[in-house]
């Protein structure tokens, strides 16, 4: 899989890979963790057991 750089993400100045969980914000995009963060949301908890996916 191809991981390249997309963008800059606008809130944090990092590079915004492929394969990043992001959200597309003013038409760039930024990581979902920066996102939640500024608007005050607690990031998405990743599962962590495979019966926590599966739900």
């Amino acid at each position: 899989m191809d991981n390249s750089i997309k963008d800059t993400c606008l809130l944090c100045a990092r590079p915004v890979y492929e394969d990043d969980r992001t959200v597309r914000f003013l038409s760039v995009w930024v990581h979902d963790e920066c996102y939640r963060k500024d608007i005050g949301v607690p990031p998405r908890r990743r599962p962590q057991f495979p019966e926590e996916r599966a739900a």
